[in-house]
């Protein structure tokens, strides 16, 4: 079970955000989205 809305910055370092159903994996120092 995933949240539904996780913190912008849960772990400080990273966070899992949902969009468009897929999980976007951002990091603070380096920005990767998947398309």
């Amino acid at each position: 079970m995933q949240p539904r809305h996780p913190d912008p910055w849960q772990d400080e370092r990273r966070y899992w955000s949902l969009r468009v159903g897929e999980a976007v994996w951002v990091q603070r120092d380096l920005h990767f989205e998947r398309t």
